[in-house]
């Protein structure tokens, strides 16, 4: 007996029903693909006058923009992985975030969460989980190592759950 699961979307999926984003899941219970709609709403009618591998491009771009935020990249590195400039990169971020409101929230939320706990992560049954990097992001007169800290707060948004 074989069994085929897609898990493609899982992890988008359970990020836009765990932050109760209205958008997010209207798309996926309507079936639509969340990439192209925020594509069209970024390049309105041009969309419709780009080819298949433009359209093609441009809805990997914004499902990198999307897993990227998701997992805490900055727009430096995403505007890398992209091949685009900070401000463009920044530009399509800001349209995908604008559209998904309730998303940038959860993320944000659930970024800062571990700074303002001592470094343990916002879990479904509780504080169970601490940062390894916690204990090298504060340092021994209270201030924080910018680096490490960053590592914590991804550790946010990647380890909820």
């Amino acid at each position: 007996l074989l069994t085929y699961f897609d898990i493609s979307s899982a992890e988008v999926r359970t990020d836009a029903y765990r932050s109760g984003d209205p958008v997010m899941i209207h798309l996926f219970e309507t079936k639509q693909d969340l990439y192209i709609h925020v594509a069209k709403l970024y390049f309105k009618a041009n969309w419709d006058l780009m080819g298949d591998n433009e359209k093609k491009k441009w809805r990997k771009s914004f499902k990198t923009i999307l897993l990227g935020v998701m997992y805490g990249m900055s727009v430096k590195t995403l505007a890398g992985r992209l091949q685009v400039q900070e401000a463009l990169a920044q530009e399509l971020v800001n349209t995908m975030m604008g559209e998904f409101k309730v998303l940038k929230q959860y993320i944000d939320k659930n970024m800062a969460y571990p700074e303002k706990h001592e470094g343990f992560i916002n879990q479904v049954y509780g504080d169970t989980l601490r940062s390894r990097s916690w204990r090298f992001a504060k340092k021994s007169n209270g201030s924080f190592d910018k680096f490490e800290l960053l590592k914590v707060q991804r550790h946010g948004i990647n380890w909820c759950g």
